[in-house]
């Protein structure tokens, strides 16, 4: 039987299974529309439950201390390939910090309009505050960044307000401009020179669009 593109292209839309796994499908339905897509339910269920045997048995374990807690955050994968690429690193230290750098507290407000047709057009603020005089700003790798060894005088690190204008130039690719001003707070001021900054930046962002 022959299946028109149309015809699948509906079915993906509708259950966002692959191209040629839309059309198997409704091969072996007979171009039922709903049969396939039990077809589709099923083979997915089949496939979630051979993943579900699989042993996640490589991974990663990172470790945060700060004046607040130690932290110890176990991530398992299947296979060390996937352990060693930067993207799960980056979500093993971001667990961790979640969970353990508690001692910064961040406050902030923004609002994102639209001016021109295709360019929205974004603002916000920032505050940052050390929970207790004693604490310490820390970076990824837990050394300390900045602290008043007698306690600070005032637990403000400071604000910030950035504005951003985006355009995307194509459904994957994004291209963002924009403008941070950080006002540095009485903690960084006792802690560091202190001196305020402003950072102009661009930005381009491209999502992998992958066959579902």
């Amino acid at each position: 039987m022959e299946i028109s593109s149309k015809q699948v292209a509906e079915l993906r839309s509708e259950t966002g299974a692959g191209m040629m796994d839309c059309k198997k499908a409704l091969v072996e339905a007979g171009g039922d529309f709903e049969g396939a897509k039990k077809i589709l339910r099923k083979k997915g269920l089949a496939a979630a439950a051979r993943k579900a045997e699989r042993a996640a048995s490589e991974g990663l374990v990172v470790a945060r201390v700060t004046p607040k807690a130690a932290v110890l955050v176990e991530v398992n994968c299947e296979t060390d390939f996937v352990a060693r690429t930067s993207d799960f690193r980056s979500f093993a230290d971001g667990l961790a910090d979640q969970i353990g750098w508690k001692n910064v507290h961040h406050a902030r407000a923004g609002f994102e309009i639209t001016p021109l047709k295709g360019l929205p057009l974004t603002a916000n603020y920032h505050s940052w505050w050390l929970a207790e005089a004693n604490d310490a700003i820390y970076n990824a790798g837990s050394a300390v960044l900045a602290r008043v060894a007698t306690g600070a005088a005032s637990r403000h690190v400071g604000q910030e307000i950035d504005v951003q204008v985006s355009r995307a130039l194509t459904p994957q690719i994004q291209l963002a401009a924009g403008y941070a001003h950080m006002f540095t707070g009485a903690f960084l001021k006792q802690a560091t020179p202190g001196a305020s900054y402003s950072a102009p930046y661009v930005m381009v962002t491209y999502v992998f669009l992958a066959d579902k």
